[in-house]
């Protein structure tokens, strides 16, 4: 293969690691509860946060990726007028460790999904919890 070819192979992932990086999300997970807040999205938009054990690369609109293998969704809120918005749960009792990952996904709600913006993702992050 010519270098050409494997930039055209890259480029969409390239694509999708940037995109990846809109959404600044801070995360705090213990054995009975996670919280996360979450920076740069829409005012109004919808944000969602997805734990999975494994990570994955599913292409959503607008060229953005999903980096979760999407085991569960926490819970979701409206971003305000700062485009912040905090999103929490309790987590099910007995479990003595949680080692999964986590990703906010913002959904805007006055734009087309496949336009720029319409969806924006935050970095995959790998979390771990141990009960004391």
């Amino acid at each position: 293969m010519n270098t050409t070819l494997y930039a055209a192979l890259l480029l969409p992932l390239v694509a999708g690691a940037l995109g990846a990086q809109d959404l600044q999300l801070e995360t705090n997970l213990t054995t009975a509860a996670i919280t996360a807040r979450v920076d740069g999205a829409k005012e109004g938009a919808l944000v969602v946060l997805v734990l999975g054990l494994h990570e994955a690369a599913y292409k959503l609109p607008g060229d953005q990726i999903l980096g979760v293998e999407p085991d569960l969704v926490i819970g979701f809120a409206i971003a305000d007028s700062a485009g912040k918005a905090k999103v929490g749960a309790r987590l099910p009792r007995g479990e003595e460790k949680i080692d999964c990952f986590a990703q906010a996904v913002a959904v805007a709600t006055q734009v087309p999904l496949d336009a720029p913006g319409g969806i924006t993702v935050s970095k995959v992050q790998h979390l771990h919890a141990e009960r004391i």
